[in-house]
């Protein structure tokens, strides 16, 4: 598609992925990244805008901004007041993948409809050998230690915060690995294995 896009504007694409938002968050407040489009989530737009790492769109460039999701954007305006600095470009969520026949064999009374499964220390204890990991996104999963909690995950307070640290805590010692990338393939070798 790159490759299409050149031959059709001239444009030379210069197409970067991070291994992290952090590290991309770093090279963007540094200044003069290079960058004309950005892909981050809410949370990083949340703090990169006040910072001052985007410019403010150009409404009268971009008409087909009419055409898009009003209730999306409205939530995209929580990250950004008045969507004046991104365009939402995906929607996504967070969620638990297993083997079905080892979690059963593992921990047969483990829930498999809550984050349960992976927060309480006893269901991720069974499942250890097994190989459990978690995604490497603070964001995500403090938000959903929170979310499970039943806080706000975009307004936690410092005693959430807190909780939540003794969860993930309480959990770690039995977490194979922490990783963003090699889940789809753990899950195929397991059924594999």
């Amino acid at each position: 598609m790159l490759d299409e896009f050149t031959a059709a504007t001239g444009i030379r694409v210069n197409y970067d992925l991070f291994d992290s938002q952090e590290m991309l968050e770093t090279k963007l407040l540094a200044g003069r990244s290079g960058y004309d489009v950005v892909v981050v989530t809410g949370h990083f737009l949340e703090r990169l805008v006040p910072a001052g790492a985007f410019r403010k769109l150009d409404f009268e460039r971009l008409p087909g901004r009419a055409n898009l999701d009003a209730e999306l954007m409205a939530k995209f305006a929580q990250y950004d007041p008045g969507n004046a600095h991104a365009v939402g470009y995906s929607w996504g969520t967070v969620g638990i993948g297993y083997d079905a026949r080892r979690l059963r064999e593992l921990a047969p009374d483990a829930p498999t409809d809550s984050w349960s499964l992976v927060y309480e220390p006893a269901f991720v204890q069974q499942l250890g050998g097994c190989g459990v990991s978690i995604v490497d996104s603070p964001s995500d999963v403090i938000g959903t230690v929170l979310a499970w909690r039943g806080h706000d995950a975009n307004r936690p307070t410092p005693e959430q915060l807190q909780a939540t640290e003794r969860t993930l805590l309480a959990v770690r010692p039995h977490l194979r690995k922490i990783d963003t990338g090699n889940q789809i393939n753990d899950l195929a070798g397991a059924r594999s294995a």
